[in-house]
């Protein structure tokens, strides 16, 4: 029912959400869009800060997309989560 390529999409999907994220609060944060320079020197922090964010979401079962059919429980994991 549910295949890897779902999974993975949902993580891709993740992982492209955070980064844009980190590039719109760089915009906002100096007011202009963000250099190479600006973007460089955030890269690897938010890399790093990114990574146990997803191992979070592993580790809270977020992308055990069964998960997701169960509302209260699906929601409960992702508050503990965050």
């Amino acid at each position: 029912m549910f295949t890897p390529l779902k999974k993975t999409l949902l993580l891709v999907g993740d992982v492209i959400f955070l980064y844009l994220s980190l590039y719109l609060a760089l915009a906002i944060r100096y007011t202009t869009i963000p250099g190479q320079e600006l973007w460089d020197k955030h890269f690897l922090p938010f890399t790093l800060i990114f990574l146990v964010w997803v191992i979070t979401f592993f580790i809270y079962d977020l992308y055990r997309l069964q998960l997701a059919t169960r509302r209260a429980t699906f929601y409960k994991n992702a508050f503990q989560a965050f």
